[in-house]
């Protein structure tokens, strides 16, 4: 099959899951034969640090709002029709523009790829314009977005609020980031399990990342930490930047333990893998309820006892490869620390399921079902 991905951008010096999740996605499909390629709308912004194994297009899209994103894509799709036997698109940026070219006869078929809220569905107060907004995507974006061939999404939590929503009520898939496992687990020679830790009176190195931002929850972390017996046995390092960087390092020093937290700041992929090989729990504090992580993927891939939130996609991703606390409990977090770091056999034994986990959800093994999926929406288009 000739098969076409469409994106916002593709910058590899700070990319995130979705960049990630998109570029496997294309590296394993061109792996088992189809010719495929990848449209960049805002290129200016692409930062490319290897060699792509697959064809990039790129177009230079002006402007950010939802009416000139639409519009461009509909134009873009209406460019490159008959070039593709189906087109693969960020689902949550162009399913407007997308279904739009398929509602007005636009041959070549769609899949849209969510792994992300629409922007319209804030969690903060909302203006009167916003409203409207959210009224107008409602009822009448989802009659255009729903003009789409198939719905792939990440998580089963992201699936049913989309659906709730009104979107992707017909031929959906989930199918989960897309992650390198494999190749990182063989890189740092990681055979299965981390017997090693948690050996002795050897600190206990806890390991967190991401987007410093209010979601995430690093202030509930320290605020766990700060429970924990101040016995010098845990040592603590949070990875990343954003708005809250300087607000967390204040946090800290206001409950005393900033002599035990480590702030890096920003790090290189290399430098936050070296992270993960030498700590001995990762812990993600949380996220939004619909959001699986690529890092925390990545995480089990070292065979890392891991710590997430329940009741969400996190839990369901890590699939019993994590112990799980009471989202947005402080004190039960710090109770799963002490529960876990002080009992070898529970560390063994997640830091084993963490492993396969991460093996069985290696982007060849995904692919399987995404080439199905995109073969089975070419032949009904064609039929």
């Amino acid at each position: 099959m000739r098969i076409l991905f469409i994106t916002t951008k593709l910058n590899f010096e700070t990319a995130g899951g979705s960049i990630v999740d998109l570029h496997l996605k294309a590296v394993s499909l061109g792996e088992r034969g189809h010719e495929v390629s990848v449209l960049t709308i805002y290129s200016s912004a692409n930062h490319i640090t290897f060699a792509l194994p697959y064809n990039l297009i790129e177009e230079h899209v002006k402007g950010i709002g939802l009416v000139q994103i639409q519009s461009s894509i509909y134009r873009i799709l209406r460019k490159q029709e008959g070039k593709f036997d189906v087109i693969c698109v960020d689902g949550q940026t162009f399913l407007y523009g997308a279904g739009l070219y398929r509602l007005l006869g636009g041959k070549t078929p769609i899949v849209g790829l969510f792994n992300r809220r629409l922007s319209s569905w804030s969690d903060s107060p909302m203006r009167i314009k916003a409203h409207l907004r959210l009224f107008l995507e409602k009822t009448l974006g989802t009659k255009i977005a729903n003009k789409l061939d198939a719905f792939v999404f990440g998580t089963p939590q992201m699936k049913e609020r989309y659906q709730e929503f009104g979107i992707g009520l017909i031929r959906d898939q989930i199918i989960p980031n897309a992650v390198s496992t494999r190749d990182l687990g063989k890189r740092y020679s990681i055979l299965g399990s981390r017997k090693e830790i948690q050996s002795g009176s050897r600190e206990v190195q806890l390991f967190a990342a991401g987007r410093m931002i209010p979601e995430k929850r690093f202030d509930l972390l320290l605020n766990a930490f700060a429970i924990l017996p101040q016995d010098g046995k845990y040592k603590l390092t949070i990875a990343g930047n954003g708005a809250e960087f300087g607000m967390l390092n204040d946090l800290a020093k206001k409950l005393g333990i900033e002599d035990r937290v480590t702030f890096p700041g920003w790090t290189k992929k290399g430098e936050l893998f070296d992270k993960l090989n030498h700590s001995d729990i990762f812990i993600f504090p949380g996220g939004k309820n619909e959001y699986s992580s690529v890092l925390l993927s990545e995480a089990m891939a070292f065979a890392l006892p891991c710590i997430v939130p329940g009741d969400g996609a996190l839990e369901w991703q890590a699939d019993g490869g994590a112990l799980v606390f009471n989202s947005g409990d402080a004190g039960n977090l710090a109770a799963k620390i002490e529960l876990l770091s002080s009992d070898h056999k529970i560390m063994t034994e997640l830091s084993e399921k963490a492993y396969q986990k991460a093996m069985k959800d290696d982007y060849h093994n995904l692919a399987d079902i995404l080439e199905e999926l995109l073969k089975s929406v070419q032949a009904s288009v064609v039929n």
